[in-house]
């Protein structure tokens, strides 16, 4: 049932070993043909990973950020996709845990940062706004710090992109990890110019007495909080509190995730400060972008009573 011959049994012995790690401590899992086709899709999502960083299949699409008062765009986040020429667009969730899982995430969001630092610059030499681009890093790149920094003066030097344009999220969870070593990068990254903003706030394990030191000058709140913030009378309050806090303490917030005018109506009286959805704009290719920039689109805000 296992295998005829000893390395067959031996290998399926290991990939069910993986997947009982994967599960947790004290985890049992006895192999199935289910997990070696599982482990194949893998790998060869990680091979075709690889040849796709060589060839820099890897684009930022930009999703606008719009203030809540004047409706312009004031900013916009830079967002991985990989469009194949073998498999044609590629779902994030596909491509990134994967990346995550063989250590190919940090050249990844190499790749995206170069790229993203480079179309703004051409777009402002262009004379088009100037607004910043946000770029995610990952957990791996914001532990090895010195390779983070190193990177990111790299690529501000090739660019010529000045580093107020330039903002870097992480999420709660890699900030949270070691907290110490995080608010010294992020220092480090401000006396640059270089602001940070923490990113699907709400779903990790802030502490407040962290966060209160931390020298950022924005939160994101996650969209899973933003869906229902109109129906779930928990996430309206969750919501709110992180406003109050956040501008206590001098933050600016970013509501992710804005769909409907009912979401866009609850954050302006709540008094969030940007918004980042599909109620404004998907992500784009760099082309409709720049077409975006190009229109002067703005938000039109719905009126109050």
């Amino acid at each position: 049932r296992d295998g005829v011959e000893p390395e067959t049994v031996v290998k399926h012995a290991d990939t069910a070993l993986m997947r009982a790690k994967s599960q947790g401590p004290g985890t049992v899992r006895v192999f199935t043909e289910e997990m070696n086709e599982s482990v194949v899709k893998t790998l060869t999502m990680h091979n075709r990973i690889r040849r796709a960083l060589d060839a820099e299949e890897f684009l930022p699409f930009f999703q606008p950020q719009v203030d809540l008062s004047t409706g312009e765009i004031v900013g916009m986040e830079a967002l991985a996709r990989w469009i194949s020429p073998e498999l044609g667009m590629v779902s994030p969730v596909e491509f990134i845990p994967v990346a995550e899982e063989y250590g190919l995430i940090d050249p990844l969001c190499d790749q995206i940062l170069y790229a993203a630092c480079r179309i703004n610059k051409s777009w402002q030499d262009a004379g088009l706004s100037a607004v910043p681009v946000a770029v995610n890093i990952s957990g791996r790149q914001f532990q090895n710090s010195r390779r983070l920094l190193q990177t990111v003066e790299a690529v501000l030097s090739e660019t010529g992109l000045d580093p107020c344009y330039l903002e870097l999220e992480l999420t709660e969870s890699s900030a949270m990890r070691d907290p110490e070593n995080a608010i010294a990068v992020v220092a480090q990254l401000r006396d640059r110019g270089i602001a940070c903003s923490i990113d699907d706030f709400g779903t990790g394990y802030s502490s407040l007495s962290v966060l209160k030191r931390f020298p950022i000058q924005k939160l994101k709140i996650d969209r899973s909080f933003v869906s229902d913030v109109t129906t779930d009378a928990n996430d309206a309050a969750i919501v709110k509190a992180i406003l109050a806090m956040a501008h206590a303490l001098r933050m600016k917030v970013v509501a992710e995730g804005v769909e409907t005018t009912d979401h866009l109506e609850f954050l302006r009286d709540a008094a969030c400060d940007q918004m980042q959805g599909y109620y404004f704009s998907r992500p784009l290719p760099a082309v409709d972008m720049e077409a975006m920039f190009r229109a002067g689109r703005r938000l039109t805000l719905p009126q109050r009573d």
